[in-house]
């Protein structure tokens, strides 16, 4: 079916609709909260990002024709331009510049915001924290927070009471497995529930007979995305969460959410003042300052570099991007994955559909998934993209995110290494569908009969999961970062169980296995008065 002449118009018309309304919001904007924004929408430009990656992608196809020496040049020449000071660097990073280093440039800052830093704490910011406050708490209520917490009796109080004064009444969730957990938080969120409770009424012995679990293999119901579903499923079945509804998540060992997060220094008792991480805030300020023109399908925090270790999951969507053996999705996901600047944050407000309809990853490494499954509405993966525009959307926050006890970096990097490795068994897993059937999905996508083979393959089987050995980064008084020694240490091993994944909440619901009577019956531990 050919277009008609007037349709090109009409797409130009809307566009430039767009742009009008852009441009008349920015005129009422201050200078932090333009700051605050993407380099994109301060420009009045609109981005189509399904455009973008498919023009990055075709620009990357082409030049893989490109003749190796079609301007003349000597294979052998060696000349290379070195400034004083400078490092030499290899010569086959200057490959090439052309127009995809322009379309990269756009992609990667594509609905990026706060690039520039700005803080909450700043006086002159108070319209961007109002502007989050009445995302997190709008009228019609439509909002929900989960704190998934699996042992954090000493920190669940302080994380629960900073939500709860952020969200509308009866729309916070503290779920957890651990009876003394439950206990700290039930004077200081709305909801407090047992996933015990929740879990134990959805049919896995069903699941297993319907051969979404192997029989002959044990698999655990543990990790932070379990602790998700059972409160995500009690929400849904109290009917707390609809087509509209915005659900956030945050870890619950933080403690410097707000003004009063204190970080007691390792191997003292000296309380040490450090800047509110406010991650809630920071990510409902991006929701809140989204164009008309697309909604937000996922917005998480942006960080990389120390502690943080997301880099180690780059070669692996690099190799995605730039595959020779895959197909035009997988290098369009590997471009989309390559934009994520924290792959693992805890973090998020996402749109209800995005989690009600995705097959769940019961494990560490949850997190992947959920951008995932942006980048499919994204670019219509699978048929999933619809007229609402929706994109994955990454906020700066400028203040450390402080952990309980602290985090050992060779605790971090093995736990990267163990969340990429799962990418890398849905890299293996899409390879062996394209053999196989021609056509192929990575977790968003995937079909009952897909989950059932990845968790036949995978689901409990042990992973050897290498890691090196840094020395650990320290911190003096005036909170400055250290290492105290380059010690030089052999690597080391840890032992996980493979990856597995439920079927989506909503299948699960299909298919008959998630006893909606006994799951109302769960009681809400709270005890907070909220009259």
């Amino acid at each position: 079916m050919t277009k008609s002449r007037n349709e090109p118009d009409r797409e130009l018309m809307q566009i430039n609709q767009v742009k009008r309304q852009i441009e008349t919001a920015l005129l009422q904007y201050g200078k932090l909260e333009l700051d605050f924004l993407p380099k994109h929408l301060r420009s009045g430009e609109v981005i189509d990002i399904p455009d973008l990656v498919k023009s990055l992608d075709a620009a990357n196809q082409a030049l893989k024709t490109k003749p190796l020496a079609d301007k003349g040049q000597s294979v052998t020449t060696f000349n290379p331009v070195v400034g004083v000071g400078e490092r030499l660097r290899e010569t086959n990073f200057n490959a090439t510049y052309d127009i995809r280093e322009k379309l990269d440039n756009q992609l990667n800052n594509a609905f990026y915001f706060n690039a520039a830093n700005v803080s909450l704490e700043d006086y002159d910011a108070k319209c961007i924290v109002e502007a989050a406050r009445d995302f997190l708490c709008p009228q019609d209520c439509n909002r929900l927070w989960l704190l998934p917490a699996f042992v954090e009796r000493e920190t669940i109080a302080h994380v629960a009471a900073h939500h709860q004064r952020l969200l509308p009444k009866g729309r916070l969730i503290v779920v957890s497995p651990d009876p003394s957990t439950l206990t700290a938080a039930a004077p200081h969120s709305d909801i407090v529930i047992d996933q015990r409770q929740v879990l134990e009424h959805i049919n896995i012995q069903a699941l297993q007979e319907e051969g979404f679990f192997p029989k002959n293999r044990n698999v655990r119901l543990s990790g932070k995305g379990t602790t998700l579903l059972a409160g995500f499923i009690w929400a849904m079945v109290h009917g707390l969460i609809n087509d509209e509804t915005y659900v956030g998540h945050t870890d619950t060992d933080e403690i410097n959410l707000d003004f009063s997060g204190p970080y007691y220094q390792a191997g003292s008792k000296e309380r040490l003042r450090v800047s509110p991480y406010r991650p809630a805030e920071y990510m409902a300020a991006a929701a809140a300052y989204m164009p008309s023109s697309h909604k937000v399908s996922v917005v998480q925090p942006a960080k990389a570099g120390i502690r943080r270790k997301g880099e180690v999951n780059l070669p692996t969507w690099m190799m995605m991007a730039n595959t020779t053996i895959g197909d035009a999705k997988m290098r369009q996901m590997g471009l989309e994955l390559c934009r994520v600047a924290w792959p693992s944050p805890g973090e998020a407000i996402v749109r209800a559909c995005v989690y009600r309809d995705m097959p769940w990853l019961g494990t560490t490494g949850f997190d992947l998934d959920r951008y995932a499954k942006a980048f499919y509405l994204e670019m219509g993966f699978g048929g999933f993209r619809c007229a609402d525009n929706y994109t994955f959307v990454q906020v700066g926050i400028p203040a450390p995110k402080i952990e309980s006890y602290g985090v050992k970096e060779i605790d971090d990097i093995g736990q990267a290494i163990l969340a990429t490795s799962i990418y890398s068994i849905q890299e293996q897993f899409y390879y062996q569908q394209l053999r196989e059937k021609g056509t192929a999905d990575f977790a968003p996508g995937y079909s009952d009969d897909l989950i059932k083979a990845f968790n036949e393959q995978f689901a409990g089987v042990d992973l050897r999961v290498p890691f090196t050995s840094p020395p650990d980064i320290l911190q003096d008084d005036f909170g400055t970062l250290y290492v105290e020694s380059e010690s030089s240490e052999p690597n080391g091993a840890m032992y996980s169980a493979g990856p597995f994944y439920y079927p989506s909440p909503t299948r699960m619901l299909e298919m008959g296995v998630i006893d909606l009577d006994k799951i109302r019956e769960v009681p809400n531990l709270s005890t907070r008065n909220t009259t």
